[in-house]
Parts: C-alpha cells; sequence; structure tokens
C-alpha cells in the first residue's frame, strides 16, 4: 500500500497543533526586527505588534531542501529571501484533517535567513513548519 504522502503531512501539521511543543513570540511590523521564529516541528502562537497591516517573522534555515508552513488565522503569506526575492510555493493546499491548520503551504528553501511577511485574520496567527524529513522529530524541536 502506498502512503498519501498529502496525508501524512496533514496528520504532522495537526499533531503538533493539537499537542505541540508550543511555542508564543510577538510578529514585528518593521521586517529589520523580526522575532526568530524557525521551530520545527513546533506549533507557534504568532500575535500582532499592535500595529494593523503586514507583521514580519524570520526564518533562519540551516538544513536545505523541502519545507511545509502550516498556517492558522493569517491572510496574505509571503516569503522571502535576505535580498528581498519573492519565493513561490510548490503548492498552497487546504487543510482539511483539523481545525488546527487551515492552509499547508510547500517551498524549498536553501541554507539562509528568509521572512515570511503576513497580515492577521485575527488577534493571532499560528504556524507549525515541517522540514524536508516531517516524519522524523529526533531533536527538531530547538530551534535552528
Amino acid at each position: 500500500m502506498l502512503l498519501d504522502e498529502g496525508a501524512v503531512i496533514e496528520a504532522d501539521l495537526c499533531e503538533h497543533a493539537a499537542e505541540g511543543p508550543y511555542k508564543t513570540l510577538t510578529a514585528s511590523a518593521e521586517q529589520s526586527s523580526a522575532p526568530e521564529a524557525y521551530f520545527s516541528h513546533t506549533l507557534l502562537t504568532v500575535t500582532s505588534a499592535g500595529a494593523p497591516g503586514t507583521h514580519f517573522i524570520k526564518l533562519s534555515v540551516s538544513g536545505a531542501g523541502e519545507h511545509v508552513l502550516g498556517a492558522i488565522g493569517l491572510t496574505g503569506l509571503t516569503v522571502t529571501d535576505s535580498s528581498g526575492a519573492s519565493l513561490e510555493f510548490e503548492e498552497e493546499e487546504a487543510v482539511t484533517a483539523c481545525a488546527g491548520i487551515e492552509t499547508a503551504y510547500h517551498l524549498e528553501l536553501g541554507i539562509g535567513t528568509y521572512y515570511a511577511a503576513f497580515e492577521f485574520a485575527g488577534p493571532e496567527a499560528g504556524f507549525v513548519i515541517l522540514t524536508g524529513a516531517h516524519e522524523e522529530h529526533d531533536g527538531e524541536d530547538k530551534p535552528k
């Protein structure tokens, strides 16, 4: 029997949305002061800096490859590299397996610094970041 990779990814996103581990941070209204948010296999609850409009979090990636950003409570997500170039999502799909994640954004990331920009759809947003080895969790809950 072949595994449905989409279902495995959804299950992994939903597991972390429901069971953690958990971290909380406040997004920045300025890209230059964006807080570090690259915590793999962790539900990251992000609150607003208080200002309306676009907010930023920083993703310092130490392992190149496929990444999935599971998200809830936000609109207009874009990811840029450190030079400001926008990255295209390879896939953007609705997550229907649970209420804790709304959308899964698939993209390839190299080693380096990236910025996620978005607007809040409510008082807070949530992210779960899965790395290319999304089935393995050993040691991945630490900041990179």
